[in-house]
């Protein structure tokens, strides 16, 4: 196959199945581990000629693009239109080719955020373009008194005072008229004498608003770090396999689960929205200095992607996203780039030797890459053409990253691989078949001004080696959202006791589809049977429950109780104990008009929406047979809403 800049993964399999027969087919299917079938591969592949010769992208910088966008945003700069100006100089600083571009687009963006109040931005860009060290000498005057004015603003006069010295000595190499020189060297020294008359102390900088993921509550578990103590993990047998167990009672809202993921992927169409290294929304964005297909939040990010995956994937990424790659593939893609041979290497030789049905016996860290390989992916299950058409991709991705560099020398894969190539080859397939059961959606929830009602939106995926254990249930005891950088907070919507099943939602939910739609998805998509209460029970949708039964809970077995018209008390069946109708009936009712209350204060205090909710779902669950039940499930959405405003949230205009 010759070189090529585009390349179409559905079309590179088509043509390798066209050119496959009976005998290629056989042969494959005898394979019986992940390297040997990468090895096959290549072969295969030189001997129809069919080995993609990629050629690396172009970086994508321009500068004459830069300079356009850097105009364009010094015009709306001219007439006060600072956000938008902004956007623009960093849409320049995407694709600037020289540092002295890149210099002018941080200086010009700094000038609109400190028009904007947003001093710490400002402060950054000012200090990466210093770091750069391309802006104009004759220009430094005015970026150095504009650090000054940002650290006055946030009452830091030290930092300040030595800013406007600075400036003062910048002034030095300042092309302009003499008398303009004067006037601005005395405004700053006027600035340097009311700073040395006052107070030269730094106030205590603002607050740290950005959003923390909440403690464990129980404490943490001492062999499941990221867990809650009140989790226990087993082996279930075959059919469950490891799987978590409520330890001690747990209440609604508790958090059970705070996790880093092992490894994450920013979807493609979101690379210039959020950042490519942690996820996180971008205000203000720094590039890679060889590429304008990313960029970064900051420069700690860019520097952290700079050094492990990005170094590997920078001139593969254009030619992975014309593909059509799944975050799957991408995901299997990061799990190398993030680590070297020798970790990999080392990670999958423990995972090979042990045995995952005594979980709990041993400390298990979210990172360990033992842990990751260990997760299920049905092998022996698949059938020789899914291996085969995951053998390809794994052998598109490898060759992405012998190009990229990361075996020493960039060269495209031959027919023979080596050692280390058939390892991550080999290592590429498992991961793409482990994050097919594996992997988690990574959201962000989405709102615009007036919007009482967000949207969450899909940005990335990611795997968490700890959730992972959790099994599905269509209806979940858990639910999820995320904070910064990917991290996955999981926090209980109903009460548990112990022994009872911990278990969140792999998609399909009793209040949405029915039994067959759901137990089909999940044949489809994870290859099992779904035994949860809701699935046995034949629960009906959400909008067929009827409103006119009203099931309450008995006092003594908290089993279902059945009562009649003009009933004071009812009798169960099952326990023989009598529960007070009235007094059920009365908790019910008052918890309508709390409903009320709580979905007013979730507008704006989302916090305190959240305790009122729990307090609902208790009472509801202390009266009512529950599930399934309409007020039950309409109290959990709206504690579900609360969760999400207290992760990632972005609020546009």
């Amino acid at each position: 196959m010759g070189t090529i800049k585009q390349f179409s993964f559905p079309l590179f399999q088509e043509q390798v199945h066209n050119a496959l027969n009976e005998v290629d087919e056989t042969e494959f299917g005898k394979l019986q581990d992940n390297e040997q079938r990468i090895r096959y591969v290549a072969k295969l592949l030189a001997n129809k000629d069919l080995l993609p010769r990629l050629q690396p992208a172009g970086s994508g910088k321009k500068s004459d693009l830069a300079l356009e966008r850097r105009n364009e945003g010094n015009k709306l700069f001219q007439i006060g239109d600072f956000d938008k100006a902004q956007q623009l100089y960093s849409a320049s600083l995407l694709v600037a080719d020289d540092p002295e571009s890149m210099c002018l687009a941080l200086a010009n963006r700094s000038a609109a955020l400190y028009n904007m109040k947003q001093y710490r931005l400002a402060l950054n860009d000012i200090k990466e373009l210093y770091a750069i060290g391309a802006y104009p000498k004759h220009l430094l005057y005015k970026v150095s008194e504009r650090r000054a004015r940002c650290f006055l603003a946030m009452d830091q006069r030290l930092s300040a005072r030595d800013a406007f010295r600075q400036t003062m000595q910048a002034l030095d190499d300042a092309k302009m008229e003499a008398d303009r020189k004067t006037k601005m060297r005395t405004d700053v020294q006027i600035m340097l004498v009311m700073l040395e008359k006052g107070l030269l102390k730094d106030a205590p900088l603002p607050p740290d608003t950005s959003v923390k993921p909440p403690a464990l509550s129980g404490g943490v578990n001492p062999n499941f770090p990221c867990a809650s103590n009140s989790l226990r993990f087993e082996w279930a047998g075959n059919a469950e396999g490891r799987m978590a167990r409520c330890r001690s009672a747990i209440r609604t809202g508790d958090t059970v689960l705070v996790e880093s993921p092992v490894v994450a992927a920013l979807l493609h169409e979101r690379r210039h929205t959020h950042c490519w290294h942690c996820m996180e929304r971008l205000g203000t964005s720094l590039p890679c200095p060889t590429c304008a297909e990313v960029a970064f939040c900051t420069a700690k990010c860019r520097d952290a992607a700079l050094g492990t995956h990005h170094r590997w994937e920078c001139t593969f990424l254009p030619i992975l996203r014309e593909s059509k790659a799944s975050v799957t593939c991408l995901l299997a893609l990061r799990l190398a780039s993030n680590n070297n041979v020798d970790k990999i290497r080392a990670g999958l030789s423990e995972a090979e030797g042990r045995d995952v049905r005594l979980i709990g016996e041993e400390k298990y860290h979210s990172h360990d890459l033992s842990n990751f390989f260990s997760l299920v992916s049905h092998s022996e299950r698949r059938s020789p053409r899914d291996l085969l058409q995951r053998s390809l991709m794994a052998h598109f991705l490898l060759g992405g990253l012998s190009q990229g560099g990361y075996f020493g020398g960039k060269t495209a894969l031959g027919a023979e691989l080596s050692a280390d190539q058939a390892l991550i080859g080999g290592a590429l397939l498992q991961a793409l078949q482990i994050a097919q059961f594996n992997s988690h959606e990574v959201s962000e929830l989405v709102s615009r001004d007036n919007d009482s009602d967000p949207k969450s939106l899909f940005i990335g995926g990611a795997v968490y080696t700890t959730l992972a254990l959790l099994n599905h249930s269509c209806n979940p005891s858990v639910m999820r959202y995320h904070a910064p950088g990917g991290v996955v907070v999981v926090r209980a919507v109903r009460p548990l006791q112990p022994g009872d099943d911990v278990s969140e939602n792999y998609g399909p939910l009793w209040t949405r589809e029915s039994r067959d739609v759901r137990q089909q998805r999940l044949r489809d998509q994870y290859w099992f049977e779904c035994n949860c209460e809701a699935c046995v029970g034949e629960w009906p949708l959400f909008e067929d429950i009827s409103e006119n039964i009203i099931r309450l809970r008995c006092g003594g077995c908290g089993a279902a109780v059945i009562f009649g018209e003009e009933q004071i008390a009812a009798t169960c069946l099952v326990c023989g104990h009598k529960t007070s109708v009235l007094a059920s009936l009365a908790g019910v009712a008052d918890t309508e008009r709390k409903m009320e209350l709580a979905k007013m204060r979730a507008l704006d205090k989302p916090e305190e929406a959240l305790d009122m909710f729990i307090q609902i779902l208790e009472a509801l669950n202390k009266f009512l047979a529950t599930p399934p039940c309409k007020d039950f499930v309409l109290c959990q959405q709206a504690v579900r809403k609360c969760f999400l405003q207290m992760g990632n949230w972005f609020k546009g205009r």
